[in-house]
């Protein structure tokens, strides 16, 4: 069916986007050196919007499932600087995961999908400031207007619908949505339906007419047509997208951790780990070779439990299976673009323990 095949790039970027804002959150608030945390993240953003990379999820194609798509973070996450315990990889993946199916919940109506993501990558350019970073934000911003600016509603309703799917039982309870109201205590993503349906008038609301004005339903079968067929993606404006975890947006976030509490079933992980070994694939292979030499370690608390080591990182081997012949492009489109660089200070890993 159209549509459903064209939900990819919208996870992507805007997960993207959201584990963005929070290692940013984290860099700040741990006080790394500014060229530490600004080589993090160009180099993630430089990755995860390098042109083979963007086109090849731009092609038509179902999402990926679940442990897939963990996998294509994983390799992001770690193609840079930055290296990330299990553990903490885990907690960063669940607050992706949620803020964007917050975003998708609360979203108005499905054109509003456009300019959630545009929302993601105007954010990034102004968390970044290599020239080659800037240069692919803008060109995927332009492919994205290109592409999507002139689907109808139908198919941006289609794309919504897989990725509600995709998000579909992950009710994982986030500290700044419970604090904000945004969210309950099961982890349920709370919608406000005070205000009706955009472009509507809110149920039950009674209009008194005064004067002489009277008017009447003239004999036609002919009606003005709405505004809501004609509507515009690139005007479905919204503030879904926007990086929550800006210092400077002291009223939407709590000034303490972000944390993240499980609300999973008996067997929810038994079956992600059944899944999981089935979906091995080369995006597996996250570990890279070690550099001769040695350097001081600095440590810094990613999350509450978890310590960050920026140090050399010894050798080990992954054995993959490949199992999805789109995931196997994306490695290749992924292993093309490589680490940024591997014998200056400056790339020494970012080692969660």
């Amino acid at each position: 069916m159209a549509g459903l095949n064209l939900a990819l790039p919208f996870l992507i970027i805007n997960m993207g986007g959201e584990m963005i804002y929070i290692l940013n959150q984290r860099l700040i608030a741990q006080k790394i050196p500014a060229e530490k945390s600004e080589k993090v993240r160009s180099d993630v953003v430089k990755h995860l919007f390098e042109e083979s990379f963007i086109n090849e999820i731009m092609v038509p194609q179902a999402l990926y499932s679940m442990t897939s798509t963990r996998q294509v973070f994983d390799r992001i996450a770690q193609s840079s600087i930055m290296k990330l315990q299990t553990t903490s990889m885990n907690k960063l993946f669940d607050l992706m995961l949620m803020g964007v199916k917050m975003q998708l919940l609360t979203a108005y109506y499905p054109e509003q999908l456009l300019k959630i993501t545009l929302n993601h990558i105007q954010e990034l350019t102004e968390l970044v400031t290599s020239k080659d970073a800037l240069m692919l934000l803008n060109s995927t911003r332009e492919m994205m207007i290109k592409k999507y600016s002139n689907l109808s509603s139908a198919i941006f309703n289609r794309i919504r619908q897989a990725l509600l799917r995709f998000f579909q039982n992950r009710n994982v309870k986030v500290t700044m949505f419970l604090n904000n109201g945004m969210q309950l205590q099961d982890g349920t993503i709370k919608i406000n339906s005070n205000d009706g349906m955009p472009g509507s008038e809110v149920p039950g609301r009674i209009t008194t007419n005064r004067g002489d004005s009277h008017k009447t339903l003239p004999a036609t079968s002919r009606f003005k047509r709405s505004t809501l067929a004609t509507r515009q993606p690139m005007q479905a404006l919204t503030n879904n997208g926007i990086n929550l975890y800006d210092t400077e947006r002291q009223n939407q976030i709590p000034t303490e951790e972000t944390k993240v509490e499980k609300n999973l079933g008996s067997n929810t992980e038994k079956n992600r780990e059944a899944v999981a070994k089935w979906e091995l694939n080369s995006l597996a292979n996250m570990i890279y070779s070690n550099n001769e030499g040695e350097s001081a370690n600095t440590y810094i608390n990613l999350f509450n439990e978890v310590d960050v080591e920026i140090k050399e990182q010894g050798v080990a081997e992954v054995t993959a299976v490949l199992q999805n012949a789109h995931i196997d492009k994306l490695v290749s489109s992924l292993d093309a673009i490589g680490p940024s660089s591997k014998n200056t200070d400056d790339d020494e890993l970012l080692d969660l323990l």
